[in-house]
């Protein structure tokens, strides 16, 4: 994690607002998350009085396995480069987007602000959903059962029908996009839904 988490008042809307939307990242409540959007909006100031803000940096998360552990079906090399190269990306121009944007605040650059919000969304976006995509993937693999199978089974039919819906959804999506299997609290149904680039919604 790289925020500060204080269980109060203000911690508690943050978390109310980060779940209105939560499906949209797979129905996974991170800290990260929420501390994305509030450290993007909120003054300093108030983030500190509210026991929020620390400007530590994002960093890469570590893979809870080696880089060959998922062979054969995703080799050592192609792992090391997605997690050690491509997310690390994501991760350093998130530093220097939330450094740029710490500068416009302390100056009332209204303007800079606004603009740095693409990149922010993006550069988050993107390092939010390859930590939840690396905690996914397993060596022992393995196939959806207990409640989760019971609920696909119950909202798409069989796993099979789920996945090739996932996949239809996905499939003319530009390699930056991502395909999500999510809860919709609302519906109280299993839902999949796809974002063309890391930051959509």
């Amino acid at each position: 994690m790289t925020c500060c988490k204080q269980q109060d008042e203000s911690s508690s809307a943050a978390e109310e607002y980060w779940n209105t939307a939560a499906w949209h990242s797979g129905g996974v409540v991170c800290w990260e998350g929420i501390m994305l959007l509030v450290r993007a909006f909120l003054p300093a100031r108030s983030l500190a009085a509210a026991g929020l803000w620390c400007r530590q940096k994002h960093t890469l998360p570590d893979l809870p396995y080696d880089y060959g552990a998922l062979e054969p079906t995703i080799n050592a090399e192609i792992m090391q480069l997605h997690h050690s190269k491509h997310h690390q990306t994501y991760v350093n121009n998130l530093n220097v987007a939330e450094e740029k944007l710490a500068e416009a605040k302390e100056k009332g650059d209204v303007s800079t602000i606004i603009s740095l919000a693409p990149a922010l969304k993006f550069n988050g976006g993107g390092h939010i959903n390859h930590s939840i995509f690396w905690q996914n993937l397993s060596p022992d693999g393995g196939e959806p059962e207990g409640e989760l199978l019971a609920a696909i089974n119950r909202d798409f039919g069989s796993v099979e029908n789920m996945k090739n819906q996932l996949s239809a959804q996905t499939v003319a999506v530009q390699g930056s996009g991502w395909g999500w299997l999510g809860y919709n609290k609302q519906k109280g149904t299993l839902q999949s839904c796809y974002v063309s680039k890391p930051g959509s919604s």
